[in-house]
C-alpha cells in the first residue's frame, strides 16, 4: 500500500489503512505487535471508527 500510494514529496510518507467497522478493527488488534510492525516496516497508520 504504501510503494503504491505514497509518492514522496507529493504526498505525506505514510497511509492511512482504514477499517470500517469496530469488530474488524478489534480482530486485526488481537494480533500481537501487527500495528506496530505495519506502522515501523511499512509506513501503514490502521484507524477505525
Amino acid at each position: 500500500m504504501a510503494s503504491k500510494y505514497s509518492v514522496s514529496p507529493v504526498t505525506v510518507d505514510f497511509v492511512l489503512l482504514y477499517l470500517p467497522t469496530d469488530g474488524l478493527y478489534a480482530e486485526v488488534s488481537r494480533m500481537a505487535g501487527l500495528f506496530n510492525e505495519l506502522n515501523r516496516f511499512h509506513r501503514i497508520l490502521v484507524v477505525g471508527r
